[in-house]
């Protein structure tokens, strides 16, 4: 269903009753709700308050020069002739280095990360809730010290952003930036 008029859109947004992404609706092995998608209503507007910083035009800006050079990096190592699999050698891998760039993580994570996808949306994912809470145990012991050693560095990274959200009054917990 896509949605085009501001009435339709408004209607949707206005009534988390019928319209929901609870917890049901994704199952990614999650032990707790995917935030922001996942939040109550009510708790909706102190997370978008934490993230608008992140993602402002200006922000999101500041990383285009990366995920250029990301960019040109990949194209630069396919072959001079003949194909090349773009899924694997660019379509996959771009978002990835976007994440770790986000993220402020080594670009040597990026395999890592493949790997963690892939156990919550990869092939043979879908087949097992057990594989996906496995696959989302270990993205929480990657994430959970992560975000725990950044609480007091500065930086501009989406994480150490949320620590500061948190420290100017976003009543972010740990917690809560694991699950965004």
């Amino acid at each position: 269903m896509t949605l085009s008029r501001h009435g339709d859109v408004k209607e949707v947004l206005g009534d988390p009753d019928r319209f929901t992404a609870g917890r049901e609706a994704l199952d990614l092995g999650q032990k707790r709700p995917v935030l922001p998608l996942q939040a109550d209503p009510s708790d909706h507007p102190r997370l978008r308050a934490a993230l608008d910083p992140v993602f402002a035009p200006s922000a999101v800006a500041a990383h285009e020069a990366a995920l250029r050079s990301h960019a040109q990096r990949l194209i630069s190592g396919f072959p001079p002739t003949g194909s090349v699999e773009a899924n694997g050698a660019f379509s996959r891998q771009l978002p990835l280095l976007a994440l770790i760039e986000l993220l402020g993580l080594p670009v040597s994570d990026v395999g890592a990360l493949g790997r963690l996808h892939d156990g919550i949306l990869g092939p043979g994912a879908s087949e097992s809730p057990e594989t996906r809470a496995e696959a989302g145990a270990r993205i929480y012991a990657y994430l959970e010290p992560l975000v725990a050693a950044r609480r007091d560095e500065a930086g501009t990274d989406l994480i150490r952003a949320l620590h500061r959200a948190r420290r100017t009054g976003g009543q972010l917990t740990d917690e809560d930036i694991v699950d965004t």
